[in-house]
């Protein structure tokens, strides 16, 4: 990839060159040997039900991310990272125990809900985490707890969730973790990428829609710019 930076009246702008011809228009998620994979699941009544990225990022360094930090989807962005970098996250997350806790693996959603997933495969171990916290916490006056979710009452969320049992503490407590850790690896800059999540085979796979570029596509794209992870 190439990339070029100047300067305008102190704002940088990125010029970034189109993917090459031979870039895979596929990536496995729930057959990769190795990476991360955070998405939305959407089963509330009257949706589409879809399936929309957040950030994924394999051990190659690929990385694709959603400009839409809450729910996910399109628009998408996709730049490269040092390997190193990912496995210098996995190990960390090796030396957490993050495969061992069989707690991590929970389930915290409720039916006809909308919910946030996080994989982590790393050869043989993987872990999948489920939670509508980050949801519905983001827009009711509620707190996921391990039974599911109480309206605050005019307590704090830091409150009840300190009465929580010691095993949910550290459900949520690694699941801030892994999402910021895996934001840190997200570039500020990257190019727009057209793609979806699909099921085949009942395998999750990131499929890139292809664009014929049009002699009128300007090669000036626009850089993103990310808030600190909540």
């Amino acid at each position: 990839m190439r990339i070029c930076l100047f300067g305008y009246l102190g704002v940088g702008a990125v010029l970034l060159s189109r993917p090459s011809a031979g870039r895979p228009l596929s990536r496995p998620i729930s057959m990769a040997p190795a990476a991360i994979t955070i998405y939305t699941e959407d089963r509330e009544r009257q949706s589409a039900g879809a399936t929309r990225l957040l950030v994924g990022v394999w051990s190659d360094g690929l990385i694709i991310w959603s400009h839409n930090r809450h729910d996910g989807g399109p628009p998408y962005w996709s730049s490269s990272i040092s390997p190193a970098r990912f496995t210098s996250l996995m190990s960390e997350l090796e030396r957490d125990g993050v495969f061992k806790n069989k707690h991590l693996a929970g389930m915290y959603y409720g039916p006809d809900s909308k919910f946030t997933v996080i994989v982590v495969k790393n050869g043989k171990h993987r872990l999948q985490m489920q939670s509508w916290h980050e949801l519905y916490e983001d827009r009711l006056d509620a707190v996921a707890t391990a039974a599911g979710l109480e309206p605050l009452g005019g307590r704090s969320r830091a409150d009840v969730l300190k009465h929580q049992p010691v095993y949910y503490q550290q459900y949520r407590a690694t699941w801030t973790r892994i999402r910021t850790l895996v934001q840190g690896l997200v570039p500020i800059v990257g190019i727009p990428v057209h793609g979806m999540l699909i099921t085949k085979a009942g395998k999750l796979i990131w499929v890139e829609i292809t664009k014929k570029p049009r002699k009128t596509d300007p090669p000036l794209r626009r850089t993103q710019l990310l808030r600190s992870p909540r």
